[in-house]
């Protein structure tokens, strides 16, 4: 399964998502990290 198909199957579930929001590396890293299942981007 590719990344882009995980990341649409997260749309079609009733659990809830959480998305971290990272504006550089290092920090969307860290989120990859704790386990956040998608990561947005401020820019």
């Amino acid at each position: 399964m590719t990344k882009i198909q995980v990341f649409k199957d997260l749309h079609s579930t009733q659990k809830l998502i959480f998305i971290g929001n990272t504006w550089e590396v290092l920090s969307a890293s860290i989120l990859e990290k704790a386990g956040f299942q998608a990561i947005g981007t401020t820019s």
